[in-house]
């Protein structure tokens, strides 16, 4: 949790958000699910992390007011990639959360939940594990 808290705190206290940051603040805010599947396999921590980063930057942007900065968020999320594999069955709730960040990132930082489709696009992540 203290990983979740300076995650936060570099988003809150920064005098400006650049690249550092954002990646900070998605390592930081992913961390929790991380430790979620802590004794799995590494390629299973790893898109873990890669989900969970990928919807802390999306979901972020989503509230960032300046546009430079909203930028750096949302190329930094665009950044992560494709996935490589599936996330674990545990990860249900993270895969929904991934399904609506990638929806997000393709309406150009649009709130995650904007939309008509997105309820859609949360349950086919749930029923699927994207």
């Amino acid at each position: 949790m203290i990983a979740l808290v300076d995650g936060w705190e570099i988003l809150i206290g920064a005098e400006r958000l650049g690249a550092d940051e954002a990646e900070s603040f998605a390592s930081g805010r992913a961390a929790p699910f991380v430790s979620l599947v802590g004794k799995a396999t590494v390629s299973a921590c790893d898109r873990t992390g890669q989900a969970a980063k990928l919807w802390a930057l999306a979901d972020a942007a989503a509230g960032i007011s300046d546009v430079g900065e909203r930028r750096v968020f949302l190329d930094a999320a665009r950044n992560i990639g494709t996935p490589r594999g599936r996330l674990p069955a545990e990860m249900r709730g993270l895969a929904v959360l991934e399904a609506l960040a990638r929806r997000a990132l393709r309406n150009d930082g649009a709130p995650l939940m904007a939309g008509r489709g997105a309820s859609l696009a949360a349950l086919r992540a749930a029923i699927f594990l994207s």
